[in-house]
């Protein structure tokens, strides 16, 4: 598969599992009026340290080291493979960031 191409739908994965795990929290509880697909997600880690929930849920950047899995889909395992993916969890995460940037603006 094409690397932009997997760049582009690991960003918008990313992204929709960042909007998936959302919830309005009012005193201490999750509205269920206000919440999204995951929220039980990041209400039961609520408490975790933000090492943790950032890169699991908490920030778009962060989550491209755990959640740049999705290059070990469609690539084999092998040292030449190992070498692209470093770079490439650094591009996914400046994607997610140009993005991120850009939404938020």
């Amino acid at each position: 598969m094409n690397i932009i191409l997997l760049l582009i739908f690991n960003c918008l994965y990313i992204f929709g599992f960042h909007k998936a795990t959302q919830y309005n929290d009012v005193n201490g509880k999750a509205d269920p009026n206000d919440r999204e697909v995951l929220w039980w997600l990041r209400y039961a880690l609520r408490n975790a340290p933000n090492d943790l929930q950032k890169p699991l849920f908490g920030c778009v950047v962060c989550m491209a080291s755990i959640h740049s899995w999705v290059y070990w889909v469609f690539n084999d395992f092998n040292l030449t493979n190992l070498c692209i993916y470093i770079i490439y969890i650094f591009a996914l995460s400046g994607l997610n960031s140009f993005v991120n940037d850009r939404l938020s603006a």
